[in-house]
C-alpha cells in the first residue's frame, strides 16, 4: 500500500514539474534550444561566447582598476583645487593690496599738491604783508618831509589796496578745501553678489591613470599576416592608410610603391591602381568612394576614387592644394586635411573652407587626423612632440594626451563607439584610448608590431588591422 502512495506522489510531482516547465517562457525557450541542439553543433559558437565572457571579465577587472586609480586622481585633484583656491585668494589679496597702494598714492599726491598750493598762498600773503608794511613806512616818511606828496601817496595807496583786495578774493581761505574719501560702491556690490571664488565641474581626464595595461592573453589572440605585395612593386610596401568599405572590403595606401590596393574580405589583393604622386592617407567619403591625399616635391592634393564593379578603383577627379598633405578624414560633409603644421577644412569640391588649427613650433606637429563619429571633436597626432591632441570643431584644444608608451604617434582610427586606436611608431605599439581619456595597451612588438604607421578597427570583422613598413599587414582577431 505504501508503495502505491509513493508512486502516486512521484506522478503528481512530475506533472507539476512539466506544467511549470512548459508554461515558463524561459523554460520553453530553453526547451526549444535543447531540441535544436539535436540538429546543430554549438561547440564553435560556445567557444566564441566563452571568449566573449572572458573578455568581459577582463574588462570588469580593468574597470575596477581604473575606478580605484580615479579615486586617487580625485584626491589629488582635490588637493590641487585647494592649492588653486589658496593661490587665487592670495592673488586677490595681492590685487586688493595693489589697489590700496594705488589709492593711497593718489591720496598722497593730492595732499602734496594741495599743501604746495597752500604754502604758495602763505608765501604770497607774507610777501604782500611785508610789501604793505614797507609802503606804509614810506608814506609816513614822505608826508613828514613834503606835504605835496600826500596826494601821490593817497592814490598809490588806493591802487595797492585794490590789488590786495583782488588777491585776497582770489586766494581766500574760504576757497580752500580738505580731502574726503568716497568708496566705490560698485566694488561693494560686485563683492556682495559673489558667493564663490569660482566654479567646480567634473571633467574627463585625458591622461593615463595607470601604466599597468590590460594585455590580452595569448589564447585570446589570433594573428594573420596577409601579403599585400604585388609582382611589379619595386620596393617593400609601406602602408600609410587603410579604409574599410561598407561591404567589408578594404582600400590601402602603399606609399613606397605609389599604389592604391584593393583587398577583398579575406584581405587578398584583387586589384590595384598606380599613382603618379606619393599617396599618404585615405578615408571613405561615400558608399563606394574614398578620398586619397598625395604629396610631392612639386604638387600636393586629393584624388577622389570610386569602386567600380567588384574589383576596379577609378580616379574620378584630382584637385591640387597649396600645402603639403599628410593625413585626411571625413566629417560632417567636409574633408579635414593635415599639412605637417596645420589642419585645413575643405568641402567635397576641394574648396578651402578655413584653417582650423596651426602649430608651427616644429615640423610634423600636425601629422594625421581622425574625427569622432558624433562630429563633436577631432583627434590629431603630434608626431614631433609625442602627443595626441583633442580638438573642438572650431579648432580649440580640448586636451593633450601624452603617455610614456606613446612615442612618435602616427596613424589613428576612431571606432563608432568613440574608442581611439593610435599607432606609436617609436614605441612599436598600438594604444587604445577611451572617450574619457583612459589609455590601454592593445598590442606591441611582442605581437609583431614594428614601427606601425596606420591602424583600423573593423567592427564588421571584429579585428584590428595594422599597417607598417612591411610587405604584410597584421590582422588581430579576438576569437
Amino acid at each position: 500500500m505504501g508503495a502505491i502512495y509513493y508512486c502516486l506522489v512521484i506522478i503528481i510531482l512530475n506533472t507539476f514539474h512539466m506544467y511549470f516547465f512548459l508554461h515558463c517562457s524561459s523554460c520553453v525557450h530553453m526547451l526549444g534550444l535543447t531540441e535544436k541542439a539535436h540538429d546543430m553543433r554549438f561547440e564553435e559558437e560556445l567557444e566564441h561566447v566563452r571568449s566573449d565572457l572572458i573578455m568581459q571579465q577582463l574588462d570588469f577587472a580593468q574597470q575596477v582598476e581604473n575606478k580605484e586609480a580615479y579615486i586617487k586622481l580625485l584626491e589629488e585633484a582635490y588637493d590641487n583645487s585647494m592649492d588653486t583656491i589658496k593661490d587665487y585668494y592670495n592673488r586677490l589679496l595681492y590685487r586688493l593690496h595693489s589697489l590700496e597702494e594705488q589709492t593711497i598714492e593718489l591720496l598722497n599726491s593730492m595732499l602734496s599738491k594741495m599743501k604746495t598750493d597752500l604754502q604758495s598762498d602763505i608765501q604770497r600773503f607774507r610777501k604782500s604783508n611785508e610789501d604793505l608794511k614797507r609802503f606804509q613806512e614810506t608814506v609816513v616818511d614822505l608826508s613828514k618831509e613834503r606835504e605835496d606828496l600826500s596826494c601821490i601817496a593817497y592814490f598809490k595807496s588806493k591802487h595797492m589796496l585794490s590789488e590786495f583786495d583782488k588777491m585776497v578774493k582770489q586766494y581766500s581761505s574760504e576757497k580752500d578745501k580738505i580731502i574726503t574719501f568716497d568708496s566705490d560702491l560698485e566694488i561693494d556690490k560686485q563683492i556682495s553678489s559673489i558667493t564663490c571664488l569660482g566654479n567646480f565641474k567634473p571633467v574627463p581626464i585625458y591622461a593615463s591613470v595607470s601604466t599597468n595595461y590590460l594585455k590580452l592573453p595569448k589564447t585570446l589572440q589570433s594573428r594573420e599576416k596577409p601579403n599585400i605585395k604585388v609582382d611589379n612593386d619595386r620596393f617593400d610596401c609601406r602602408v600609410s592608410g587603410i579604409s574599410e568599405m561598407p561591404d567589408g572590403t578594404f582600400i590601402i595606401v602603399d606609399e613606397s610603391n605609389k599604389k592604391l590596393k584593393f583587398l577583398n574580405k579575406d584581405f587578398e589583393i584583387i586589384s590595384y591602381t598606380d599613382l603618379h604622386e606619393t599617396p599618404a592617407d585615405v578615408c571613405r567619403i561615400s558608399q563606394s568612394g574614398v578620398a586619397v591625399v598625395f604629396k610631392g616635391d612639386d604638387s600636393s592634393g586629393i584624388h577622389f576614387v570610386n569602386v567600380k564593379g567588384e574589383d576596379k578603383l577609378i580616379i574620378t577627379k584630382t584637385r591640387y592644394v597649396q600645402h603639403l598633405c599628410f593625413g585626411i578624414c571625413f566629417s560632417q560633409g567636409n574633408l579635414l586635411v593635415t599639412s605637417d603644421t596645420a589642419l585645413y577644412v575643405y568641402n567635397l569640391d576641394c574648396k578651402l573652407e578655413r584653417l582650423l588649427y596651426k602649430d608651427e613650433s616644429a615640423e610634423q606637429n600636425v601629422f594625421k587626423c581622425a574625427a569622432h563619429p558624433d562630429g563633436t571633436k577631432l583627434y590629431v597626432t603630434n608626431f614631433a612632440q609625442h602627443k595626441l591632441l583633442v580638438l573642438a570643431m572650431d579648432g580649440a584644444v580640448l586636451a593633450t594626451i601624452t603617455h610614456p608608451e606613446l612615442i612618435y604617434p602616427t596613424g589613428l582610427h576612431v571606432a563608432t563607439s568613440g574608442i581611439v586606436h593610435v599607432c606609436g611608431m617609436g614605441s612599436h605599439n598600438i594604444l587604445q584610448i577611451s572617450d574619457g581619456g583612459m589609455v590601454r595597451y592593445v598590442v606591441d612588438h611582442e605581437n609583431g608590431v614594428k614601427s606601425p604607421s596606420c591602424v583600423l578597427y573593423s567592427k564588421q570583422k571584429a579585428c584590428i588591422i595594422v599597417g607598417q613598413f612591411q610587405n604584410e599587414i597584421i590582422v588581430f582577431k579576438v576569437t
